[in-house]
């Protein structure tokens, strides 16, 4: 009787054995998925949703949904950050790397996909200031993208993300290397855009598995060599070919890269013929960077633009610089009192992880109404219109420029203007006199003047003065946009090094 009930035993448990079989968790980026994951890109997230349900129900196994709608979570928190949105994420990731770790073992895509996941995750932690937390997130991404690419080789898209990693490590300055010693990661800038460009390049066919993520990777190596390596024509021109679409994302990378030119034309011509599609997420920054070209060209409807966006915006990024940029607006039509609401103002909102969101703050704080000539010079100077500034510049007043804070910014103004406009030798002159005046001072003209000086000498070949002037840049400390100006002077060092 009892070998009886032990064989019945046994046979229930090989049966449970083969349902559990029966539902290994798996991977499979098919038809369905690949649309879905356009959509997404398009930020249609609601017909996205539907597709990835449909495909659940007919695939419960297959964990490609799953990872696609943490896709959706990762945009939604990282665009428009909204509490909500990121607890759902860090929920997400918590049981997304438990699931994973169930599948089957022998796909590419499972420890690639477990990597994006955490990365994803990790983003939006150190953009709500979980910094602890995300540096673990990225340091686990890392080495799941190490580990995968040398069990599978030729699984190319593996350079999506480690390409990105590699970039920005290498782009670290020197005083903060030790982290990410310490945490077993490495990169060089080069390295890192050569996995760019080579994902890129490899997903344009239609044969490429990874043809329709071909587009996305292309901005990101877009971002990042422009960032580390910046080379605005080269940009521009791979830019003009990739043919940008009616996409939201697409429009807000081009739009960024244009005004980073000093195209603000431009990104008015994209922006005014650009009809948002009704079905896709808002990115309502684009309201902001309107804002900023048209405030460029010292036009008053950039008051309305930004207006908008602080209304409309539920997150904080950019929401001081725009108050900000609202009192510029006023105090351009000589209203003190509407500059001065609206600095109050931005003291109560938004916060300053941005370096630009942290300068205004510091504008705020120090209650100094701002020079109107400078600021007039700067204005035009952000948009693009090089010439004007100059014009400007080139014919002060006794009184416009009082005091040395105001000597020093007119100096730094004039050299920045002589650069972009290619009057190389008056630019350095200029750079040389801010750092000059300005490294004991507390603000960044100096910091700033020494990184552009050090990009002029690189240019030239000069890679003597070109390091000189980078670490200079690196020595200064506790000014604003202090986070910007080192990863700049960082990525200079390792440019010439190599």
């Amino acid at each position: 009787m009892r070998s009886k009930f032990t064989v019945i035993f046994c046979l229930l448990c090989w049966g449970f054995r083969l349902a559990d079989a029966g539902t290994v968790k798996y991977f499979d980026f098919n038809n369905r998925c690949k649309d879905a994951y356009n959509h997404i890109y398009a930020l249609k997230f609601q017909s996205a949703t539907e597709l990835l349900n449909t495909e659940k129900k007919q695939h419960p196994d297959n964990l490609i949904p799953e990872y696609l709608n943490h896709y959706i979570l990762f945009l939604r928190t990282f665009i428009g950050e909204e509490q909500q949105d990121f607890s759902a994420l860090k929920n997400s990731s918590d049981r997304l790397n438990k699931l994973f770790g169930e599948a089957a073992e022998g796909s590419p895509y499972k420890n690639y996909l477990l990597a994006e996941i955490n990365l994803m995750t990790a983003f939006n932690k150190i953009k709500f200031k979980e910094f602890v937390g995300g540096a673990l997130e990225v340091r686990r991404a890392f080495k799941l993208l190490e580990q995968n690419n040398r069990k599978y080789p030729g699984f190319l898209l593996n350079y999506k993300c480690l390409g990105l990693l590699h970039a920005f490590i290498g782009a670290v300055p020197e005083n903060y290397q030790w982290l990410v010693t310490i945490a077993g990661m490495n990169g060089d800038i080069q390295s890192g855009i050569n996995e760019l460009r080579r994902i890129y390049e490899s997903s344009d066919s239609n044969e490429s598995e990874f043809s329709f993520m071909h587009r996305e990777t292309g901005f990101i190596y877009l971002f990042t060599k422009q960032q580390l390596q910046p080379d605005i024509n080269s940009t521009l021109s791979l830019l003009r070919e990739m043919n940008v679409t009616d996409n939201p994302l697409e429009i807000f990378f081009a739009c960024n890269l244009y005004y980073s030119a000093g195209k603000s034309e431009k990104v008015l011509d994209m922006l005014n013929k650009f009809n948002y599609p009704e079905d896709s997420y808002p990115i309502h920054y684009l309201s902001y960077i309107k804002g900023l070209a048209e405030l460029g060209e010292l036009n008053a409807e950039s008051f309305s633009n930004f207006n908008n966006y602080v209304k409309l915006y539920k997150g904080n990024s950019f929401i001081k610089a725009a108050y900000q940029k609202l009192a510029w607006t006023e105090f351009l039509n000589s209203d003190t009192v509407g500059y001065r609401k609206w600095m109050s103002l931005l003291l109560t909102k938004g916060n300053t992880f941005t370096d630009e969101d942290n300068q205004a703050e510091k504008e705020a704080r120090n209650k100094m109404i701002p020079n109107i000539y400078l600021l007039k010079a700067r204005i035009l100077f952000d948009g693009g219109n090089y010439k004007e500034a100059l014009h400007l510049l080139a014919t002060p007043d006794e009184g416009d420029i009082p005091s040395v804070e105001n000597k020093l910014e007119y100096i730094y103004r004039l050299a920045r203007v002589f650069d972009k406009l290619n009057i190389t030798e008056q630019a350095k002159t200029n750079y040389e006199k801010t750092i000059r005046i300005g490294s004991a001072m507390k603000e960044y003209y100096a910091a700033a003047a020494a990184v552009f000086l050090a990009q002029i000498y690189e240019k030239e070949k000069n890679f003597t003065e070109a390091e000189k002037y980078y670490r200079q840049a690196l020595s200064m400390k506790n000014h604003d946009y202090q986070n910007s100006l080192d990863q700049k002077a960082k990525a200079g060092l390792n440019r010439i090094r190599r």
